[in-house]
């Protein structure tokens, strides 16, 4: 109005168009290169459902932790020469074994399974 001119944008043409859409996607892929980089994410292209199982947390090294490594290695190093180290568990399932032996119902030996009845 009173001799003041409105200041228009002034916008340099060669970052209009194609070009500019270029440099966007320079710096785009910029980015995702960077974020791949930090992160260690696999860039997939669209909406791939494997991306957010990709995306997760390893868990392993989690689960290592919460399930200790088992001792029966080392113990059976330790044990004396004729004395067998057993689990818990493996002296319950050899037990229940032996009792189905004595009832008849135990695994067939070796080579006198349902095959070889025919």
């Amino acid at each position: 109005a009173h001799g003041h001119t409105a200041r228009w944008p002034q916008f340099d043409i060669s970052t209009q168009g194609p070009q500019r859409r270029s440099h966007a996607m320079a710096s785009k892929e910029a980015v995702r290169r960077v974020i791949r980089e930090v992160f260690g994410l696999v860039n997939l292209p669209g909406n791939n459902p494997a991306h957010k199982t990709l995306k997760k947390a390893l868990s392993g090294p989690y689960e290592k932790r919460y399930y200790p490594e088992s001792i029966d290695k080392y113990a059976r190093k330790c044990m004396p020469e004729g004395v067998r180290y057993t689990t818990e568990i493996q002296a319950r399932r050899l037990a229940k074994l032996d009792q189905l032996r004595r009832r008849g119902k135990g695994p067939p030996k070796k080579g006198a399974g349902k095959k070889s009845k025919k």
